[in-house]
């Protein structure tokens, strides 16, 4: 589904810094995969290439049989449309209630208010929060605001979701009760990519892990991977 080929991704600014080097990595279809690694390892940065936030400066990506590396930026909104991404800011949009939140993007995407209405609230309540939807942000606590924003990635059913340190800001109980979701998106056919440093969380899922250390890959276990770096 997703495949890195000898990919290296340099920063310019006054300098150079290589973020990834000569990163091979194949990504199947269904799979959950965290992407693990110290700050700087270059985790924000793999996910970035493949959302085409940015590029790389050699090899080539693929999604499915697109290469990545030369989609056009005219075509980047026909692909983010199979890719749903959530982060630890949450990033709502404040004056929207959680309803208006979630259904922006599905109002984007130019779907019928019939449509908007069933999946919105549908992606609410697997997140647990449908009784929530005429609140606003602020009125949420941080692992509610996190559901939230976990139904607006998944309300147009992509089929890849890209999580970026989603539980740095989480108390322990809502962490636990986020991964439990992102396990159950999982378990519906959705291909999870985690970014995390949290040693626990990667330790309790018993899935693939991959490590990255000073952009390179330093480990690449399947089912029952840990993180021991």
């Amino acid at each position: 589904m997703i495949i890195f080929k000898e990919v290296s991704k340099v920063y310019y600014n006054h300098g150079s810094v290589l973020s990834l080097d000569n990163i091979n990595l194949e990504i199947s279809r269904g799979e959950f995969v965290s992407v693990v690694g110290q700050s700087g390892a270059g985790k924000s940065t793999l996910l970035k290439l493949i959302i085409v936030e940015e590029r790389p400066t050699s090899g080539e990506i693929f999604f499915d049989k697109l290469m990545l590396s030369k989609v056009s930026d005219y075509y980047l909104p026909n692909l983010r449309r199979n890719i749903g991404v959530v982060f630890q800011d949450f990033r709502m949009m404040p004056n929207k209630t959680i309803y208006e939140n979630v259904a922006f993007t599905l109002e984007v995407l130019g779907r019928t208010n019939e449509e908007i209405d069933r999946d919105v609230l549908v992606s609410l309540d697997i997140m647990g929060i449908k009784d929530k939807s005429g609140f606003y942000p602020r009125q949420l606590s941080g692992g509610e605001q996190q559901r939230a924003a976990l139904a607006r990635a998944i309300v147009h059913h992509p089929a890849i979701l890209i999580a970026d340190e989603l539980t740095g800001n989480l108390d322990l109980l809502n962490t636990w009760e986020i991964i439990k979701l992102l396990t159950k998106i999982n378990e519906m056919g959705t291909t999870i990519i985690l970014a995390t440093h949290n040693r626990e969380i990667v330790n309790s899922l018993n899935k693939r892990v991959v490590t990255l250390d000073k952009g390179r890959i330093a480990q690449d276990q399947a089912t029952n991977g840990k993180y021991i770096i």
